[in-house]
């Protein structure tokens, strides 16, 4: 157990699978999702959800998603078999310890003390040597209580993002982490590259749904950095996996900002616009709505 010591410190192409009967997963209606995000992420897709699910594709294989962030998708539509990665190892890991241990993970997590002499402590003990469980619950802890849910990290790779004085919300109860958990046991959840991790495993009648990091064409959205981020020069290789994902028959959906960026996307693939409100700065007066795009091989 952890123990804080704080005083010392569009069409599919041919292959695509006809017989619906044999798809594992069903998208699931709202009422049935009991499960919802236990991350605070800059670029949550949780208010898209609606949008996102009506242009999910009906029923699919595998659920894949490569920049798994906050998982909101995932957590809605509630696949039978899945695979969820990201590029970030702390992130990664918090997931796997949320996979296996939720009810310890909530007890230790929730009774550390809730302000920002304990965060900043916390925060300097992060690159220290550590159980994955304690990692987890550190991570955990930092992210529900950082400014506006970001993880960034220095040129050492140190997280080194601020204390959040306000709008932090409350904690998600220990049943919230249990439907998490629960949720997850049908993942397999890996630290992997989008592309590699795409070549490796994607097969035909999988639903891939890809929400990297938003870049535009004069610079970068949020300022979540992890090494190997997510960067202008990514743009080729995305395009590559999207073409990758349907030509072995499977389905792709991709969200992304409405950029001069995603031109070459746009124009082979086609794209549909819609409105999100974006807390930029982490501030009200920060608040206002953006244009995202999406785009789907069927």
């Amino acid at each position: 157990m952890y123990d804080l010591d704080l005083h010392t410190g569009k069409q599919l192409p041919l292959g695509r699978p006809l017989n619906k009967e044999q798809f594992m997963n069903k998208l699931i209606c709202d009422d049935q999702a009991q499960a919802k995000p236990f991350l605070r992420w800059a670029g949550s897709k949780r208010s898209s959800i609606p949008k996102l699910a009506d242009n999910s594709p009906e029923s699919f294989n595998r659920y894949i998603e490569p920049f798994v962030g906050s998982a909101a998708l995932f957590f809605h539509l509630s696949p039978k078999q899945s695979i969820l990665s990201d590029l970030n190892p702390e992130l990664i890991n918090l997931y796997k310890q949320m996979k296996e241990r939720p009810n310890e993970l909530h007890s230790e997590f929730t009774r550390i003390p809730r302000d920002k002499e304990t965060y900043y402590s916390i925060r300097s003990r992060l690159s220290g040597k550590l159980s994955d469980f304690d990692r987890a619950i550190f991570m955990l802890y930092l992210n529900r209580n950082c400014f506006n849910g970001l993880y960034r990290t220095n040129k050492a790779g140190l997280f080194n993002v601020p204390y959040a004085s306000a709008g932090r919300g409350g904690y998600p109860s220990a049943d919230d982490f249990i439907s998490c958990s629960e949720r997850l046991q049908s993942a397999n959840v890996v630290c992997s590259d989008f592309q590699s991790l795409i070549k490796a495993e994607v097969r035909s009648g999988d639903f891939v749904y890809l929400d990297p990091p938003y870049i535009k064409s004069s610079g970068r959205i949020f300022s979540e950095y992890v090494k190997g981020h997510f960067a202008h020069q990514d743009m080729g290789r995305l395009s590559d996996t999207l073409r990758l994902i349907h030509d072995r028959g499977a389905y792709f959906l991709l969200s992304f900002i409405e950029d001069e960026i995603a031109h070459d996307l746009v124009k082979e693939w086609g794209a549909e616009t819609y409105l999100v409100q974006r807390n930029i700065s982490g501030f009200s007066s920060g608040r206002r709505k953006s244009s995202e795009i999406i785009i789907k091989n069927w």
